[in-house]
């Protein structure tokens, strides 16, 4: 008699023991549970550096770059020349680069910000590396082009010389359809925020500092 009690005190616990351990799975599996939005964020982080890889020549056709030189950039900017987070970390994008980090800026836009647009557009008109620079850095500093834009001063601001093809330049089509192309490329990477910084294994989301740029850079 008590060699059956102590089984069925045995099975009892074994049985507790199973059904605690279910339900704690259950409530662990639940869509707001953090280990489920830790395993998603990880998933999603997975799949996105796996498209990361998959379009970075693209990235790489498609970017700006913010430096002298051939070589390839080491990190790509997903930058809104109205974005407050971009604005606000542009000088620390400015000092990485300074320092000899590759960074180049693949130009975005929200569907209704028709000014944003216009500065993406300005700098791929720009004629000439140096005065491409020199336009970003002016657009992300200044907030004159926000309120009144006048392109052919900003133009001329930056360098560029002869105003009247940079002006043509903002009106043609090819040129329109390339800003789409950054656009698209972003939609497809499944990217929403602005700043983004991409390297060829990394995804940091949000402004970060030079020391930050130049750590994620060297870690190729």
């Amino acid at each position: 008699m008590a060699t059956n009690m102590s089984r069925l005190g045995k099975w009892l616990i074994n049985g507790l023991t199973v059904v605690t351990l279910c339900v704690a799975l259950w409530v662990l599996l639940q869509p707001e549970s953090l280990i489920r939005v830790r395993w998603e964020e990880y998933r999603s982080r997975v799949r996105s550096l796996r498209e990361l890889a998959g379009h970075w020549d693209q990235l790489d056709s498609l970017a700006v770059p913010l430096y002298q030189g051939d070589r390839r950039p080491q990190v790509v900017e997903i930058a809104n020349y109205n974005c407050h987070f971009c604005r606000m970390f542009s000088a620390s994008v400015d000092s990485a680069d300074d320092h000899g980090v590759r960074i180049a800026v693949l130009l975005t836009a929200t569907p209704d910000d028709s000014i944003a647009r216009l500065a993406a557009l300005a700098v791929l008109c720009a004629d000439s590396r140096s005065s491409m620079i020199r336009m970003h850095r002016r657009l992300m500093t200044s907030t004159t082009w926000r309120d009144n834009a006048h392109w052919a001063r900003e133009a001329l601001d930056a360098g560029i010389k002869d105003t009247t093809e940079f002006r043509t330049c903002m009106l043609r089509r090819p040129t329109a359809r390339r800003f789409e192309r950054n656009r698209e490329l972003v939609e497809s990477l499944s990217l929403k925020g602005t700043p983004t910084f991409l390297t060829k294994r990394n995804i940091v989301f949000g402004g970060i500092g030079a020391d930050r740029l130049q750590a994620i850079a060297s870690d190729q």
